[in-house]
């Protein structure tokens, strides 16, 4: 099981302790974050492997809906800190069995991710390159 905290990030605080934030207003709610913003929590773990693991499971409960679930608000939804304490607290109850299996598939989760990134940064790369010929073609 898995010993992190959770709290309400501050402005301008900082963490000594490896960390990431969870977006908890809007319909992004639950977001794992690798920088702060004005409305999210802060997620401060006992170690960068334990920061990793928990960043992941929090990716893939966001990409998986969980956190709809517990959205209230009527205008602007936001999910309260306690919902998300409890689910984390559930799941990295659930998954410290299956300890070797989960770091495996966080690699391969992060692989993929990287991957991702690397062929958005070529697109970006591509865009440039058209605009550039473009505009020599127009002269």
């Amino acid at each position: 099981m898995f010993s992190f905290k959770l709290k309400t990030n501050k402005l301008n605080a900082t963490y000594s302790e490896p960390h990431f934030f969870i977006l908890n207003k809007g319909n992004h709610s639950g977001k794992p974050m690798n920088d702060p913003c004005p409305n999210c929590f802060v997620c401060i773990c006992s170690s960068e492997e334990e920061k990793e693991m928990l960043y992941w499971l929090v990716m893939g409960l966001c990409q998986g809906r969980v956190f709809e679930q517990y959205l209230c608000g009527s205008v602007i939804p936001f999910v309260r800190i306690n919902d998300v304490k409890k689910t984390l607290n559930w799941l990295s109850f659930n998954h410290t069995a299956k300890l070797v299996q989960y770091k495996k598939k966080v690699i391969a989760i992060q692989k993929v991710q990287q991957a991702k990134n690397s062929i958005l940064q070529q697109l970006q790369s591509l865009q440039s390159l058209q605009k550039v010929l473009v505009s020599d073609l127009m002269k």
